[in-house]
């Protein structure tokens, strides 16, 4: 039998045959269905879900949307420069439906 095997099941399983009784247990034997539990519980976890990346995921892509909400805040919140400044009053004041209203009444 390979004792030497890189996979965790094989290390856990060599260690626990390794590891010595106490002395004041007279049966160190484990207690009836105990194996088939450990098997049972470590078969559960072999197969990865989506269900469990996006659980794994979903803290950093909050913190990423959190990040870049207070990007766009700071970006907001800069100066402009006059020129645009100049063009936004300018935009502010053009009105193309009253443009169409006035040339129709007239």
């Amino acid at each position: 039998m390979n004792t030497n095997s890189s996979t965790p099941w094989s290390r856990l399983t060599a260690a626990a045959r390794r590891a010595p009784c106490a002395d004041d247990q007279v049966d160190c034997a484990a207690p009836f269905g105990f194996s088939a539990r450990v098997v049972a519980n470590a078969r559960l976890g072999t197969a990865p879900s989506y269900g469990s990346l996006l659980e794994r995921l979903a803290p950093r892509a909050l913190g990423l949307a959190c990040a870049c909400a207070l990007a766009m805040v700071a970006w907001g919140s800069l100066s402009t420069s006059a020129e645009a400044k100049s063009s936004d009053i300018n935009a502010d004041f053009y009105d193309p439906v009253g443009e169409v209203i006035t040339s129709t009444q007239s």
